[in-house]
């Protein structure tokens, strides 16, 4: 399943702020058809795991703070970008049953210029492997993006 989660969203911005772009761009322009796209800010559950580029904490749409807030607000597992650093909160249902919530970092080597150097230095790059999947549990394996330059060039 090739899943595309359309977290720029920034064409559909452009033209909300400016009527002139109104019907010269769409988001349906982009090279999007071999994929599924899922629409910013919409989660998508795969083997129990919800999945969106953030999610909020509540009525007025702010993204949650931490990973920590993520499983509490939500009782299920979840990933989120957004934020660019890394972290993790694993709790446990009644039952037993493991909950794990990432903030996934980035996957870009640069430094972005609205950043402060402090926001930089924090940021985290790399991916995440999910081994063990079944029905939102998981076993999470961070991998930097340091360590696959290193191995593979």
């Amino acid at each position: 399943r090739r899943v595309l989660f359309r977290s720029e969203d920034r064409i559909n911005r452009a033209i909300n702020d400016d009527a002139k772009l109104e019907g010269l761009i769409n988001v349906s322009d982009l090279p999007y058809s071999d994929w599924e796209v899922i629409p910013y800010l919409q989660p998508v559950i795969v083997d129990g795991i919800a999945y969106c580029h953030y999610f909020v904490s509540g009525v007025m749409g702010r993204p949650v703070t931490s990973a920590r807030a993520l499983t509490t607000k939500k009782h299920c597992s979840c990933i989120m970008g957004h934020v660019q650093r890394k972290e993790v909160d694993i709790q446990y249902a009644a039952d037993g049953r493991r909950i794990t919530s990432i903030f996934a970092g980035t996957y870009y080597q640069h430094d972005e210029e609205y950043m402060n150097p402090q926001g930089n230095a924090s940021t985290w790059r790399g991916l995440w492997v999910l081994h063990e999947v079944k029905d939102g549990q998981y076993d999470e394996m961070p991998v930097s993006l340091d360590y696959l330059k290193r191995k593979y060039g």
